[in-house]
């Protein structure tokens, strides 16, 4: 009786629907992944849009074949090719409808891209992991000059009215920084691939 139980409590934990709340937390952290790699194999942005909507809602659908139960680190990792998966499906399945109107690659140029791309993900990952590292390592005045002209989208001119500096002195620190930064990514890139 206890081994009916167990096993018919086995298949409602099985059957168990997915938590929204988790594939919203994976959706949100890796869209823009999931977007430039859909982008890459379509090279057009507006389809690549609409790619990203299907692909999302396949997802969703899905979302219950994913296997949770993966390490924590190696979750967002899981995540990532699993979605790939379905992005690559998906824009296959796009290009082809759209085959008849527009110019489109070969299905092994388009398994070659995919690939690529697929590889060059994780290898960029590491380098913007890395380059968050070099850019705490800098000074805050710094930081914060970073901040005013790349995440908050200011020109050169309001960014130097913002931070007190001559235009001239604006373009000097980015320049120093930008080499500073890119110094640090790749030792620390090299010093990770080395180990």
């Amino acid at each position: 009786m206890q081994i009916a139980t167990s096993k018919t409590q086995m298949q409602s934990s099985q059957s168990k629907p997915p938590d929204p709340r988790e594939f919203i937390r994976l959706l949100v952290e890796n869209e823009r992944r999931i977007y430039a790699y859909i982008r890459t194999l379509l090279g057009n942005s507006t389809d690549a849009e609409d790619v990203l909507q299907e692909t999302s809602i396949t997802m969703w659908d899905k979302f219950s074949e994913f296997d949770q139960e993966v390490a924590a680190e190696d979750l967002g990792k899981s995540f990532i090719a699993w979605s790939f998966k379905i992005a690559y499906f998906t824009s296959q399945n796009f290009r082809r409808k759209q085959g008849r109107s527009k110019v489109v690659f070969s299905d092994s140029t388009f398994e070659a891209i995919a690939k690529k791309t697929s590889q060059m993900t994780e290898r960029l990952d590491q380098r913007h992991r890395w380059l968050q590292r070099c850019i705490e390592k800098l000074s805050q005045p710094d930081r914060d000059l970073l901040k005013m002209r790349y995440e908050l989208d200011s020109s050169i001119d309001s960014t130097a009215e913002e931070s007190g500096r001559t235009k001239t002195a604006v373009y000097k620190a980015l320049s120093r920084m930008r080499s500073t930064l890119f110094e640090c990514v790749n030792q620390g890139m090299s010093l990770e691939n080395q180990s």
